[in-house]
């Protein structure tokens, strides 16, 4: 029986050890934090990332087909580069997020690999407590469950910014005609 040294002023009994399930219930609770907490990351940066760009694609429109018949908006190379800064701003958003997301899966990644390799334990005392992986009926890990639940962060990202480069050629294209 395996069992772990603390520190006896974390709030443990008298000798400062723990058996083995109260050690793999530590190590699963400190995982499960980490990765809600790379989720939650991810979480806010695509709800940014999908509110700016509703933001910026509403003021696209509006600009690119207002009617103005005065003011410095009637200006066509202030409508122009007004049009260009909001699509180049949206673009870059998009980026920076991707990269963002990137980096918080890469994370995920690593937490998943370490916990499975450190989770070492009597496969009876992991039976105790529910997976946290993302593992098949046989216990096997599943990669492929992995990749699908973290789809729609990494696909949302990088078509937002194919959306804009799309708008910015096409702006491109229709004022040098």
């Amino acid at each position: 029986m395996v069992t772990e040294r603390l520190p006896t002023s974390a709030g443990l009994p008298h000798n400062g050890m723990l058996d083995p399930i109260q050690a793999f219930a530590l190590q699963l609770d400190a995982y499960r934090r980490q990765v809600e907490h790379e989720d939650e990351l991810i979480n806010h940066r695509i709800s940014w990332l999908v509110s700016s760009a509703a933001f910026l694609f509403a003021a696209f429109a509006l600009l690119s087909t207002s009617k103005i018949s005065s003011g410095p908006l009637n200006s066509t190379p202030v409508r122009w580069m007004l049009l260009v800064l909001i699509q180049l701003l949206g673009l870059i958003m998009a980026l920076l997020v991707l990269l963002a997301v990137d980096a918080a899966t890469k994370r995920l990644n690593k937490l998943h690999d370490d916990f499975g390799d450190k989770a070492k334990v009597d496969p009876l005392v992991a039976g105790l407590f529910p997976s946290v992986a993302c593992d098949d009926h046989r216990g096997q890990r599943n990669d492929r469950q992995l990749r699908n639940g973290r789809m729609p962060s990494t696909w949302i990202p990088p078509m937002l910014a194919l959306a804009w480069l799309a708008t910015l050629i096409t702006t491109a294209v229709v004022t040098a005609t």
